[in-house]
């Protein structure tokens, strides 16, 4: 397994009346597209959703199934170029 993959796409859903999220993020892995579903708190689900949609990149690490952004610089501005 590998130790981190870029994640390419996501997609978002809320089921109303179980107040809970799901996260689904989808990879590359061995040439193959997979995805990972992650069943969140609506609380928490917003926080995630905001780092998806407003960072790049976005690394998921499997061994840990945690997602974050790759390192940069503090202050750094997001570009709509990259």
């Amino acid at each position: 397994m590998a130790d981190m993959l870029d994640v390419q796409k996501y997609k978002l859903e809320y089921t109303e009346g179980k107040e809970e999220a799901a996260i689904t993020i989808f990879f590359k892995e061995d040439g193959e597209e997979r995805s990972y579903t992650m069943m969140l708190e609506p609380d928490d689900a917003v926080f995630v959703a905001d780092m998806l949609r407003n960072e790049k990149p976005i690394r998921w690490y499997p061994d840990s199934k945690t997602i974050g952004t790759g390192k940069e610089p503090v202050g750094e501005e997001e570009s709509e170029f990259r």
